[in-house]
């Protein structure tokens, strides 16, 4: 639909258009995008009702979309103006995007940021929004406009005469006071904030590369900062309970929804560090724990196998690793006897760990033991006559015990 004069913001400048409802002829035109063509505004959307040219059209267009967007245009601006402050350095902009639910800005950088470089660029655009900056915009001669000392424009694109300057907390009505080095200024023609007070808040959720010499970071305001912000506080609740009680399970399930949520790139730094230290004492203290459950296993080993043949054994809460000394018990107590040993997992349910130890000219041999048993089950093993292990997931100790001493039966004594 096309309109002698329109309300709705065309897609442009890396900002989506707005959407809304077009009443007209008795019905409505539902406005999903917007679009100039070959100097019109294109309304693009769906008629419930018939039309003809000349009927009178009221233009509604979606307000909370409508701001959500400012927020996130006004916002892009005082981001090109914090890195500028934060790398000491002329960053330009290579390409944005304006959407509802974030906002998208790539910029030239040498490197990547410093998880303390984006949150000083987060903390200086908080601190615009908490000073309630009034957000000023006007149309100048574009010779004026490029009199301004370091006033922002976008790599390779041509702008108008006259143009339209916003700037954030100075007027633009005296270009000789401007000074891009104290405030935002850009050449726009976007929707923009009166005050920043409305963008309410202001969260960058990813710092990442894109390019060569160029950087991209994502950020949101209002409704999306919100969730940014009840995500942190709800994560880092329960990060202190597993720092509080180094429960494994639970550090692992934390992990997954760690990196899963939707929150400050620099908040989730810094709790993944936190969970990565958690992790290592769980890891120590259950080393320390396997090390003295795998000394009482030697014991239990060592009467277990005195005069027997062929020998299956369950153990929990030991290290993998641990079968080699249960082997070297085994081949010293009774260097005659065939031992399979399974060591069932703590952290995954149905996950076990498999052992065999062989002695020399028995009929199977421990790596044949070891892969004909995993082998029921899905899994298989590797080594060779004399010790062989492996592992398989989805099965119940019980059972593989059952198959070790069905199989490994060939290697009794006659």
């Amino acid at each position: 639909m096309i309109l002698d004069r329109t309300t709705f913001y065309a897609e442009g400048g890396g900002q989506e258009s707005d959407e809304g409802v077009i009443e007209v002829g008795g019905g409505t035109f539902a406005v999903k995008d917007c679009q100039v063509f070959g100097g019109y505004v294109m309304h693009v959307g769906t008629l419930n009702s018939g039309i003809k040219v000349g009927d009178e059209a009221v233009t509604v267009v979606d307000e909370e979309r409508r701001i959500d967007l400012a927020s996130h245009h006004t916002m892009t601006h005082v981001l090109n103006y914090a890195l500028r402050k934060v790398l000491e350095g002329d960053v330009d902009q290579r390409g944005s995007l304006v959407a509802s639910d974030k906002l998208r800005f790539d910029f030239t950088a040498k490197k990547a940021l410093t998880v303390d470089q984006v949150r000083e660029v987060g903390r200086i655009c908080k601190e615009q929004i908490s000073e309630e900056r009034v957000v000023y915009d006007e149309v100048v001669r574009l010779g004026d406009a490029q009199m301004v000392s370091g006033i922002r424009a976008v790599f390779g694109e041509t702008y108008p005469d006259p143009v339209r300057v916003v700037s954030v907390g100075q007027p633009v009505s005296d270009l000789t006071q401007l000074d891009a080095g104290l405030a935002s200024i850009e050449f726009c023609g976007g929707t923009h904030l009166g005050n920043l007070k409305s963008a309410e808040d202001f969260v960058i959720t990813e710092e990442t590369a894109v390019a060569k010499g160029v950087r991209r970071i994502v950020a949101v305001t209002r409704g999306g900062a919100r969730k940014c912000r009840e995500n942190e506080r709800r994560v880092g609740a329960l990060l202190e309970k597993v720092e509080a009680t180094l429960i494994g399970e639970n550090a692992v399930s934390l992990r997954k929804e760690l990196d899963a949520s939707f929150m400050c790139s620099a908040a989730k730094s810094e709790m993944r560090g936190r969970l990565e230290a958690v992790q290592k004492k769980i890891v120590e203290g259950r080393k320390a724990e396997a090390g003295k459950r795998l000394n009482g296993v030697l014991g239990e080993v060592t009467e277990a196998v005195v005069g027997k043949d062929v020998v299956c054994i369950k153990f929990v809460g030991i290290e993998a690793k641990g079968s080699q000394k249960i082997a070297e018990i085994v081949r010293k107590v009774n260097p005659a006897c065939s031992f399979f040993g399974i060591i069932e997992s703590e952290d995954e349910e149905g996950k076990v760990a498999c052992f065999a130890s062989v002695p020399d000219g028995r009929a199977v041999a421990a790596n044949k033991w070891v892969n004909e048993v995993l082998g029921r089950f899905g899994g298989m093993g590797g080594g060779k006559e004399g010790f062989a292990q492996g592992q398989a997931r989805g099965c119940k100790s019980e059972e593989v015990i059952k198959v070790a001493l069905e199989v490994g039966s060939g290697n009794r004594i006659s």
